[in-house]
């Protein structure tokens, strides 16, 4: 349909399913002819490409030119693959020579990539010799990859047999999608021209920064293709700053395309391959790979490197391309495998796998590593990650093995999933579970009971590392001890970049350890929430914690506990203790970096001493009550010995032990970085035996880490009644004991401690001894202990917990008896060991004269005709006692008694 007017025909031209090629036309066009040539606008023309639907296009708009001399199309508007071009162009047909300009926006092809772009081409046949250039622009992205180009094309000939072409690639970028640029091949620089039969790539580089060379070719007459390049540190995506080189080299004839060298190598690992593709074949591919660490990162003097070992192994490739399924079979090793400093042992297991439309999944089972059975399965690529670990499972792993300490049992069951989504701590998302058994640290004995801590179960269902945090969830933990059966729950949260700091949610209830070595039971209970930053040691938080101690099965008390943590500051804002019958409350401050400006205060009532018989045999006999205080806080007075004051006060009600009566007790203490030492202007003392010790020390620290202790005793007016055992007298021993005791040693350690005391005894009856009875009943020595006379000293030395007596000396009415001996193991007490000899006369000793040594033996003789010997055993409240030659008792014990090398004595 159309019409004539004014020498121009116009009309309207419909295409019914037009067929060109592949392709089908169909829509109207818009014709007008005139005398100097035609146009054509087309109307929402239809073109669909039946082999290729992303092809078909529809164009709406714009002219086409038609005259004698050039073809030109102007502002053509194609909308396909979901985005639209704009084409404008030009042929001169006259030399032949053409332009060409098209843009298009959002265009998806293929349909998973978007892009736009921007060509310009000219072509012109100058001088017989056609030319060409191209300009090339284009922007682009899919899920996993984007890019952002311009590429010049600059070119002579007109068919392949001609052809000679230039490229240089001004900007070429790929990227990762909220990424940094992780290739870029701006500077690329390609040559293709004819050469002999065929075509050669003469030139391909790519500037300094990732050096690229390579050359190749192709024979018509042959059909033989090659082609080799060599790139040199290049980045490797997604692996900060890791580099790769490569090194290809292949080639291709009719029947076979063949790989002769694939060599990668990063700073980590290094891959060589070779492999080919025979037409002809039922299963054409056929490719081996083998991989290995490299020696430099294998060193064992780098014990800064994360990992270390020799590690290497193969892969074994044989399928089809079309369809694609290739079976994959492989085996690694591991020798003298390190992470960081821990050894980890040999690793050896065997893969197998296949390539099924286009994705890669590989298997290993059984893998015997540290002493667990391991499986591993993954595939790649897979959507949104580089790499996914289906399945990463062990069971029965060795915690002592894992973590390389000989103070840990345990094992741990586990299964994850890991996808690596970029080659960076944070591209890393891992969720799976373990269960951990049997675990004890710091355990020496079978059971566990003497741990750091323990626990029969660990339940770990939910373990998740996303964006580099980890979070374990939802953790269980049973323990049954002594018939107690505990369990805890909690949350631990922290971070790949910052491990140290940690975020702990804990439950527990009833939870059973044994403390130390003293065998009492714990049963802890508690919640909290605390950040813990290890590395700065700080934390924040609040804890309320619950703590009930028994021994054998005997309730020994129970302290509640609230704690407030702000960085390096710790404040106990409440304390509360029941135990012994009685009752304590207090507080406490402490800030870690101002140790000596601690602030706190116990105080306690109605306890029960009587109660402490059931913890240590040795205080049996105990009874009364106390109550009292504890305070620390900042020295205040002027001129302190040390920064921190500790002050204790104990005020009794009817406390005994034993036979002794004990009194009210005050210390006082000053503590500093170097030295606790007891205040000498306010005298720390406690009432005993009717009479008063007081006491004064020190202990001080030394270079290396060695501490000394000084402690010196003043006994004033004890009632010696009181003192000696009732289970070692036969009757009252009324005395009054006075003297002064020095001991030096070190803190912990009695078997390092010595020193010296003097004693003095006053009007004093010892006849209620059972020694001296025995002697007193042997000299046939008459006496009054209600008119006690006797008068004696005692000198010793204390030296690895024994006290050696060299001089005791006792009057009473002209009775003298000396003695000198060895009371063994003080920390006995009562019970300690004793070896003593004792020398009772009814003359005294002193009266016989010593004029020279030739007149020693006439004193020896004296001695035995008028003095009666006893040897002392047993223990200190259950003495034995036998009579015995002085004769018997040895030179040395005999020049003790009778004062020979003494102080203040002399033989001639």
């Amino acid at each position: 349909m159309g019409q004539i007017a004014d020498g121009q025909v116009s009309g309207r031209l419909d295409f019914d399913d037009a067929v060109y090629g592949s392709s089908t036309i169909s829509g109207p066009v818009d014709v007008s002819i005139q005398d100097n040539g035609a146009t054509l606008q087309p109307d929402g023309l239809l073109i669909a490409n039946s082999s290729a639907s992303s092809l078909s296009a529809r164009v709406d708009s714009g002219q086409i030119l038609l005259n004698g001399s050039d073809i030109e199309s102007k502002q053509l508007s194609v909308a396909f693959g979901g985005g639209r071009a704009s084409i404008d162009g030009k042929v001169f047909l006259s030399d032949g020579s053409a332009n060409l300009h098209a843009a298009w926006r959002d265009v998806a092809l293929p349909a998973s990539v978007a892009q736009s772009g921007d060509l310009s081409v000219d072509y012109t046949p100058s001088l017989g010799q056609p030319r060409f250039t191209a300009v090339l622009s284009s922007q682009g992205a899919s899920k996993s990859l984007g890019w952002d180009s311009q590429i010049d094309l600059n070119g002579t000939g007109d068919s392949l047999g001609t052809l000679s072409l230039g490229v240089t690639a001004q900007k070429l970028r790929f990227d990762s999608p909220g990424e940094k640029s992780f290739i870029d091949l701006s500077g690329l620089v390609a040559q293709l021209s004819r050469s002999g039969d065929g075509l050669s790539l003469t030139d391909l580089h790519l500037g300094n920064s990732h050096p690229l060379s390579g050359h190749g070719g192709y024979s018509f007459a042959t059909g033989t293709a090659w082609l080799s390049f060599d790139a040199r540190g290049w980045p490797i995506p997604h692996a900060g700053t890791g580099t790769l080189n490569l090194d290809f080299n292949m080639w291709s004839d009719a029947s076979r395309v063949h790989l002769e060298q694939l060599y990668l190598s990063s700073g980590m690992m290094s891959v060589y391959g070779n492999g080919e593709y025979v037409y002809n074949l039922p299963k054409p591919v056929s490719a081996h790979f083998y991989f290995y660490e490299l020696p430099q990162f294998a060193s064992a003097q780098e014990q800064s490197d994360p990992f270390r070992g020799l590690l290497q192994g193969n892969l074994d490739l044989e399928g089809t391309l079309k369809p694609a399924e290739i079976s994959i079979t492989g085996a690694a090793s591991g020798a003298d495998v390190h992470i960081g400093q821990r050894p980890l042992g040999d690793l050896t297991f065997a893969m197998r796998g296949n390539l099924r439309d286009g994705q890669v999944s590989l298997a290993s089972k059984d893998i015997q590593f540290l002493g667990g059975e391991w499986n591993v399965s993954g595939q790649w690529p897979v959507n949104n990650s580089l790499l996914r670990l289906d399945t990463v499972s062990v069971r029965h792993l060795s915690l002592p093995l894992a973590l390389a300490r000989k103070d840990v049992t345990g094992q741990l069951d586990g299964k994850w999933s890991v996808d690596i989504r970029q080659f960076n701590p944070n591209g890393v998302f891992v969720q799976g579970s373990a269960v951990v058994s049997n675990l004890a640290i710091g355990a020496h004995k079978p059971d566990g009971s003497d741990a750091v801590f323990a626990a029969d179960g660990i339940q770990l269902p939910k373990i998740q590392l996303e964006d580099g945090q980890i979070d374990i969830k939802r953790i269980t933990m049973v323990r049954k001890m002594s018939g107690v059966s505990g369990r805890a729950s909690g949350r631990i949260s922290t971070t790949l970049a910052h491990p140290a700091e940690l975020s702990i949610k804990v439950d527990a209830s009833s939870w059973p350890i044994y403390p130390g070595n003293a065998g009492a039971l714990c049963v802890l209970s508690g919640k909290g929430n605390v950040d813990l930053d290890l590395k700065a040691g700080t934390a924040l938080g609040h804890l309320d914690a619950r703590d009930d101690t028994s021994l054998a099965s005997k309730s020994l008390g129970q302290i509640d506990a609230a704690v407030d943590f702000n960085r390096r500051e710790i404040n106990a804002s409440k304390i509360e203790i029941s135990a012994l019958g009685g009752s304590a409350s207090g507080h406490a401050a402490v800030d870690l970096d101002n140790l000596f400006q601690a602030q706190g205060r116990l105080d306690w009532k109605d306890v029960d001493l009587s109660k402490i018989e059931g913890i240590t045999p040795n205080l049996a006999g105990l009874t009364g009550k106390v109550k009292g205080s504890l305070e620390v806080h900042p020295a205040t007075v002027p001129r302190p010995l040390q920064p921190l004051a500790v002050e204790l006060h104990i005020l009794t009600d009817k406390v005994r032990w034993g036979q002794i009566g004990l009194g009210d007790l005050q210390t006082f203490v000053y503590v500093g970085p170097h030295r606790v030492v007891l205040d000498d202007a306010r005298s720390s003392q406690i009432a005993f035996a009717g009479g008063l010790v007081q006491f004064w020390g020190r202990v001080s620290r030394h270079p290396g880490d060695l501490y000394q202790s000084l402690v010196q005793v003043n006994l004033q007016q004890l009632d010696l009644d009181a003192i000696v055992p009732n289970s070692s007298k036969v009757a009252r021993t009324p005395g009054i004991l006075s003297g002064v005791i020095t001991v030096v040693g070190r803190p912990g350690a009695p078997e390092l401690a010595f020193g010296e005391g003097h004693l003095v005894l006053a009007r004093s009856d010892l006849a209620g001894t059972g020694p001296i009875a025995i002697l007193y009943n042997l000299m046939h020595f008459g006496h009054d202990a209600s008119k006690p006379q006797g008068f004696g000293t005692i000198d010793f030395t204390v030296q690895r917990r024994n006290v050696s007596i060299s001089a005791m000396r006792y009057l009473d009415r002209g009775a003298e008896v000396h003695g000198a001996g060895v009371i063994r193991d003080l920390t006995k007490l009562a019970r300690s060991p004793i070896d003593l000899t004792l020398v009772g006369s009814a003359r005294p000793l002193q009266s016989i004269s010593l004029p020279g040594v030739s007149d020693i033996d006439d004193a020896l003789n004296a001695i035995q005709r008028g003095a009666v010997t006893v040897h002392v055993t047993g223990t200190l409240d259950h003495p034995m006692t036998k009579r015995v030659l002085f004769s018997d008792i040895g030179q040395e014990m005999q020049n003790i008694l009778i004062g020979i090398g003494q102080p203040g004595n002399s033989a001639e």
